[in-house]
């Protein structure tokens, strides 16, 4: 039986293996498509794999950039595939490779691997934070734990782009994302629990980090965290809020240390 649900995709998609698993739409490869994927007229979709992006930082800027001054699409997002055990396949068989060892039971290589693994965990954190500060005026910012989940993401806004999109997709995303996201702000010295009940409380993470010093401080006492980590995490994302990344603001830092 044919599909008749379409996804477009850009032509540049043709290599990428996150296609394979759209199986519930046809794709559709298309020259000089603004986004990676588009769901119809008014939904674009950059997909972006963090494997990808720790070799290439600077190419997801680039994109967003281009797409918005196209400004083909009233609702643009930016869908990050996290991919986890991708990861670790490299940094395994990069350290084998290095130490030239091939025993996942060898102490030194579990030593260098636990090592290397907690380091791009916190780079993960960090990378995340700064693609959410990054896309909080225009872009719209799911995480998917692989593939396999962001296709079905990326079906479920096809299938439901009607009345029900916008429940469909905060389904996925209370269901899918927010832990990824709870993890991420733990740079603000926030537990997973703590961090999970704000997003909650506020109902995204776009929205707790616009929140007011004062609406911070109304629900602090039921999210159980202390004044002193409020004010870590508030002054984070006012800095952040107020200074906007993006060349005026480098130029401004410059004046402001000179």
């Amino acid at each position: 039986m044919v599909n008749t649900i379409r996804i477009n995709a850009s032509i540049r998609e043709n290599s990428n293996s996150f296609v394979r698993h759209i199986q519930e739409c046809s794709v559709e490869f298309v020259e000089n498509l603004g986004c990676d994927f588009e769901i119809d007229s008014n939904h674009g979709i950059l997909y972006l794999s963090m494997v990808y992006h720790f070799e290439d930082p600077t190419y997801i800027e680039k994109r967003l950039k281009e797409v918005e001054e196209k400004g083909d699409y009233e609702r643009k997002i930016l869908l990050i595939i996290i991919d986890n055990q991708k990861m670790k396949e490299q940094l395994k068989k990069q350290i084998k490779e290095e130490l030239q060892i091939d025993d996942d039971e060898n102490e030194y290589f579990k030593k260098e691997y636990n090592k290397q693994l907690y380091i791009i965990e916190k780079k993960m954190e960090q990378s995340l934070l700064n693609l959410e500060l990054l896309c909080i005026k225009e872009w719209q910012c799911y995480l998917a734990l692989d593939n396999k989940k962001g296709a079905q993401f990326i079906q479920a806004l096809r299938k439901y782009r009607g009345k029900e999109a916008a429940q469909e997709i905060y389904n996925f995303q209370s269901i899918d994302v927010n832990e990824q996201k709870a993890e991420m702000l733990a740079v603000c010295g926030l537990s997973k629990p703590q961090a999970t009940q704000l997003i909650k409380k506020f109902g995204s993470i776009q929205k707790l980090m616009k929140a007011s010093r004062q609406q911070l401080e109304d629900v602090k006492k039921d999210c159980r965290i202390g004044a002193p980590t409020i004010e870590k995490f508030w002054q984070l994302f006012h800095e952040h809020q107020l200074q906007p990344v993006g060349p005026e603001n480098k130029i401004r830092k410059k004046n402001e240390n000179s």
